[in-house]
C-alpha cells in the first residue's frame, strides 16, 4: 500500500480518486478540475494499493475570519475508506500525517462530521463546537420591487457573474468567514447550489436561499463587493418568497440589526476543532 498526494494532475490517479468519491459520496470533482478549479490549496492525501486508491483524506488551506481577526487553518474533508478496507486504520493515519505535514503552518484544524463519526473525532483529538441557529422574523411590508434573477450555471454569462462576484466578495460573517474560498465556493454551486443561485442587477449581488413548505426562507450564503445589512437582503428574499415568514440563516450573520438571540440546535453535523483552544471558543457558532 502506497501514501500519494497532490495528484490531481496524474489523469489515471484523479480518475481513481473520483470513482471512490462517487461510491462513497455520490459526487466527484472532475467538472470542477476541469473548469479550472480545483487549485493548489484543495490536496488530496490517499492510500493506492494495486489498481485503486482505498483511503482518502483531503485539506485545504483557508484564512479564516474568527471574531474580527484572521488565522490560517486547514479544513479536512473528502475523509473516506472504501468499505472492504475499513477497521484498519488507515483513515487515523491519513488524518494525523496532514496534522503533522500541516501543523506548522496553521492555527489550527477544522472538519464538519455526521454524528456516525463523533466518537471517531474525538478519539483523534478533535473537540466539537456549539452550533447555534440563527433566524429573523420577515415582516411582510418590507418587500422590494425588484425581481431577482435566477442564474443559469450553463450560461456563460451568468457563471462570469458568479465568479466575478466570489472573487470579490466580503466574508459572509466576520464572527466566522472564509476569506478567498472562490474555488471551493464554486465546487458547492456545481454540486448543491446551483438551483439556488438570486442575482440582483442593481445591488451586483448574488443570494443563495431556497424556501421550505413551512414558510421558512433558508439563507445559505450572499456575495457582493460591499457590505449588505438586512435592510438590503431582506426585501430581495420577501419578492421571491411573497408568503414567508423568517429567515433561517445557515451561517453566523453578524449584521448590527439582528435582535433575536440564537438558538442552541441539536443537529446530525457537528463543526469540529483541533488546535490552540483560545482560538476558537465554542460560543463563537
Amino acid at each position: 500500500m502506497k501514501l500519494i498526494s497532490n495528484y490531481k494532475h496524474n489523469d489515471s490517479l484523479r480518475g481513481k480518486f473520483n470513482r471512490l468519491a462517487l461510491e462513497i459520496f455520490g459526487f466527484d470533482l472532475e467538472d470542477w478540475y476541469q473548469k479550472g478549479f480545483w487549485d493548489s490549496r484543495y490536496v488530496c492525501h490517499s492510500f493506492l494499493e494495486e489498481d485503486q486508491i482505498v483511503s482518502n483524506v483531503s485539506t485545504t488551506a483557508f484564512k479564516v475570519f474568527l471574531n474580527g481577526m484572521v488565522f490560517n487553518a486547514i479544513q479536512i474533508g473528502t475523509v473516506m475508506t472504501k468499505k472492504e478496507f475499513r477497521g484498519k486504520g488507515l483513515g487515523v493515519e491519513l488524518t494525523n500525517t496532514v496534522i503533522d505535514q500541516y501543523r506548522s503552518k496553521s492555527d489550527f484544524f477544522y472538519l464538519f462530521a455526521h454524528n456516525k463519526v463523533w466518537d471517531y473525532y474525538k478519539k483523534q483529538g478533535f473537540v466539537p463546537i456549539s452550533r447555534f441557529n440563527y433566524s429573523l422574523s420577515i415582516q411582510p411590508e418590507k418587500r422590494s420591487c425588484e425581481p431577482l434573477r435566477k442564474l443559469d450555471l450553463t450560461d456563460p454569462e451568468d457563471f462570469e457573474i458568479m465568479i466575478r462576484l466570489a472573487k470579490r466578495r466580503n466574508p459572509v460573517s466576520k464572527t466566522f468567514g472564509i476569506l478567498d474560498d472562490t474555488n471551493v465556493f464554486l465546487f458547492y454551486c456545481l454540486n448543491a447550489y446551483g438551483d439556488h443561485l438570486f442575482y440582483s442587477d442593481s445591488m451586483d449581488c448574488l443570494l443563495i436561499f431556497s424556501a421550505s413548505k413551512d414558510k421558512v426562507v433558508h439563507l445559505y450564503d450572499v456575495l457582493c463587493a460591499s457590505e449588505l445589512g438586512l435592510r438590503d437582503i431582506i426585501p430581495l428574499i420577501c419578492f421571491e418568497n411573497s408568503d414567508a415568514e423568517s429567515v433561517l440563516f445557515h451561517y453566523s450573520p453578524d449584521y448590527p440589526d439582528i435582535i433575536e438571540e440564537p438558538e442552541a440546535i441539536l443537529s446530525n453535523d457537528k463543526l469540529f476543532f483541533k488546535g490552540n483552544g483560545t482560538v476558537l471558543p465554542s460560543e463563537c457558532l
